[in-house]
């Protein structure tokens, strides 16, 4: 009965990395964050990408419209590190109060201004600061 069950196991897990998923999720071995995200961010992300497309190609009608298939809710993140790379952008002018408020699952607070770490700045006015003006 050992043998049988060791024999299995191998075959599990010669499967799991045929098809190029997770042993755990055929029942061999345990959770592996960093294993469990390149599957996402490899294999499922492919498969999105072209459902997403074809269905946008054989479905929508404007060219303005499109399916997204939002791969990124199966990562397995930390909410401090989705935080901490938010509010880097934010502080670069790359996202807004209100795009990190909805990915923290938070209600939009109409902060719509994209802003820059300079005494948060709007963006179109950061060249528009003193110390940057020459004296004559």
């Amino acid at each position: 009965d050992l043998a049988i069950k060791d024999t299995m196991e191998m075959d599990k897990r010669t499967v799991a990395s045929v098809f190029g998923v997770p042993p755990y999720l055929l029942g061999v071995g345990e959770f592996k964050r960093d294993e469990w995200n390149s599957f996402i961010q490899t294999r499922i992300k492919t498969i999105a990408l072209i459902i997403q497309q074809e269905l946008t190609r054989a479905l929508i009608v404007s060219d303005r419209w499109y399916l997204l298939l939002n791969y990124w809710s199966l990562v397995d993140y930390d909410i401090k590190q989705v935080s901490d790379v938010l509010l880097a952008g934010a502080d670069r002018g790359y996202v807004n109060g209100d795009e990190w408020r909805d990915r923290m699952h938070m209600e939009p607070a109409g902060l719509k201004e994209y802003v820059r770490l300079e005494n948060y700045i709007p963006t179109d006015m950061a060249g528009a600061q003193k110390k940057l003006v020459q004296d004559e």
